[in-house]
């Protein structure tokens, strides 16, 4: 009987951690920036864009910027790799 319970109360925990990621995972869609070193930064779905800076929000009344010379460029269609191309 106790083995019954115990196997229950670790099948619940395991339902609760997946539900958790799964939810969490949802919430946070966001944008992967990869600068020229290879530091890739998450941000949030919305965001500003002009010629040379990408510009987004981290707090209520604060904003990131970065400059977009800092960034890898490639072509949205171009296959992901290790090496950047050049363009």
């Amino acid at each position: 009987m106790r083995s019954t319970a115990y196997s229950v109360r670790a099948a619940m925990q395991v339902l609760l951690l997946l539900g958790f990621i799964v939810g969490v995972s949802l919430a946070t869609s966001a944008y992967t920036v990869v600068m020229l070193g290879g530091r890739q930064i998450q941000i949030p779905d919305q965001f500003t864009v002009t010629p040379s800076r990408l510009t987004y929000g981290v707090g209520a009344t604060i904003n990131a910027t970065i400059l977009m010379a800092a960034m890898i460029y490639r072509r949205p269609n171009a296959p992901i790799t290790k090496r950047p191309a050049v363009c």
